[in-house]
């Protein structure tokens, strides 16, 4: 979970039309600005969050999680505000939408993983549902060392894990799941199976991904890198009698200005695109399974997650087809869900009075300045511990 760290990159040629520039121009006056504000709030959540860290230390469990729970929420809306009033980002949903929509519920979500964008994207879903503050990570080892997020993610419930057999992993993983029964915790349990984003340059990491799958003797995806079953296996091990359902599900994005050749797929989808307004629609096909109809042992779960990507696999070959009936969507039918401004922009109103009031006063001021350290320095430390 995580943007891009240098500046704005050219989009590629194909993307942008001639008459596209002044749209990005529009875009970038918009949304850039609140996310400099988005960014500044980082100071402001981590004195809020640490106030609440020392009170809830003489209440019970359950209580620190409901206000951490509230934070996460808040700040979570105002990101999704940029990206989606701003950004002019819209979901389409296929397939299980009407049952995904019609209720809150614990689930596990496992989906492709092209973008930096994509946990924005399933918090967008999330939010929409009512099951935004319910959202939790399994993560790979290496964020940990990111500011902010590197050690406030384990204080939200979220798990590291390594591509190793070291069982200090699957243990770590089965003592984090045991917690969300023990304190009741609402669960969008977030896996990306690939482990990182797949991206067409990296021919070494799709070559090394494509020869563990002929040592495992499955098939070779063309899409996607082999998923890794070990989170999930222990997520439905451990949770089959607390969650409600796995969402599986597959994303796709759509360029605002399609590009000449619409079988040719982009090598990066970079954060900033979204922020540009260079990717205005998200389709995304959800297939719901029931907890009962869930696989059963390492063997099953590996099995079942490799077919689960043999189809994702065949709908991203449609996805991007040179065929105009077939591109850009994941079938001839699907819903849009209306905007969610008018919640959104109770997490920017919330974040600007909070920041606001530490900077108009003396001790408020200088609490917010010296905590940057926190945010910058503490992240790769915890990281560095944590090794």
């Amino acid at each position: 979970m995580g943007g891009d760290s240098g500046g704005c990159p050219k989009p590629p040629p194909s993307v942008v039309p001639a008459g596209g520039t002044l749209y990005m121009a529009w875009r970038c006056c918009v949304t850039l600005p609140l996310m400099t504000l988005v960014i500044g709030h980082c100071s402001t959540y981590a004195l809020l969050w640490s106030a609440w860290k020392l009170v809830s230390l003489v209440l019970p469990g359950r209580f620190y999680h409901k206000g951490d729970d509230f934070l996460f929420e808040m700040y979570q809306r105002h990101i999704i505000f940029a990206f989606e009033t701003c950004g002019g980002l819209q979901l389409c949903l296929y397939k299980d939408f009407k049952e995904v929509m019609s209720r809150e519920e614990n689930v596990i979500w496992i989906s492709n993983h092209q973008s930096a964008a994509d946990w924005v994207i399933l918090e967008m879903l999330a939010l929409k549902q009512g099951s935004l503050r319910g959202v939790r990570y399994i993560l790979k080892d290496s964020i940990k060392y990111m500011p902010l997020y590197g050690w406030y993610f384990p204080q939200h419930n979220c798990v590291y894990v390594r591509r190793s057999k070291n069982p200090r992993d699957l243990s770590d993983i089965q003592n984090q799941l045991q917690c969300y029964q023990r304190y009741r915790m609402p669960l969008w349990l977030c896996i990306f199976p690939e482990g990182t984003r797949y991206n067409p340059e990296r021919q070494s990491t799709i070559k090394k991904s494509q020869k563990f799958a002929t040592d495992q003797g499955l098939e070779i995806l063309r899409n996607h890198l082999t998923p890794r079953s070990k989170a999930l296996h222990a997520s439905i091990d451990k949770l089959r009698n607390y969650v409600d359902a796995i969402y599986d599900v597959t994303i796709g994005y759509e360029e605002t200005f399609l590009p000449s050749v619409l079988d040719v797929r982009q090598n990066k989808i970079k954060f900033v695109h979204f922020l540009l307004g260079l990717y205005g629609k998200v389709h995304i096909k959800i297939n719901r399974v029931e907890m009962k109809d869930a696989p059963e042992g390492e063997q099953e779960t590996i099995q079942w997650l490799h077919n689960s990507f043999l189809e994702k696999d065949r709908d991203i070959d449609r996805f991007y087809s040179s065929d105009k009936s077939l591109t850009r969507r994941f079938g001839p039918q699907s819903y849009r869900p209306s905007s969610s401004v008018s919640s959104t922009i109770v997490g920017v109103a919330f974040w600007c009075l909070a920041t606001g009031t530490f900077l108009c006063f003396e001790t408020g001021f200088w609490l917010w300045t010296r905590s940057w350290l926190v945010v910058l320095v503490v992240g790769p430390v915890y990281g560095y511990l944590k090794k």
